[in-house]
């Protein structure tokens, strides 16, 4: 059954509104000597239940995730640590999912980072070209 927020719930709300409008979430893989490894990421939300993030295809994220896909996503908290919110699931590597520069929305959700890091989204495309698709199985936090 897939995964899917309760628009009731305070929580799940307050969630989703942080899914579709932070910039910055948290996705740690585990190395194969079983060492966490966080990493802040950009990310796109569909709406549902999958998060996709772009990532250079010869990173240790993607080897980490070859072998083991099960990863959590979590956000920032607020300065007194309310706001807890991490995803568990699975992520993989999907060349059906668009580049970044031509899936709906990332451009304008990142165009203040990227120029920030005076870059443009068709450099980014070529240089985070491995498309990664996490699927949200659990959430948990207050």
């Amino acid at each position: 059954m897939p995964f899917t927020l309760d628009p009731t719930s305070k929580f799940e709300s307050r969630v989703a509104d942080q899914l579709q409008h932070e910039i910055i979430i948290w996705l740690t893989t585990v190395t194969q000597e079983g060492q966490p490894q966080p990493n802040p990421v950009w990310f796109m939300w569909d709406g549902a239940d999958r998060i996709i993030i772009y990532s250079k295809p010869d990173s240790a994220r993607i080897r980490n995730i070859a072998a083991n896909p099960k990863v959590s996503l979590n956000f920032d908290t607020d300065a007194r640590g309310d706001m807890c919110a991490v995803l568990t699931g699975t992520i993989a590597v999907d060349e059906k999912i668009p580049a970044c520069n031509q899936l709906p929305g990332y451009a304008g959700k990142y165009h203040a980072g990227l120029v920030q890091i005076d870059t443009d989204i068709d450099k980014m495309a070529a240089e985070f070209s491995a498309p990664l698709v996490f699927t949200i199985e659990k959430l948990r936090g207050f």
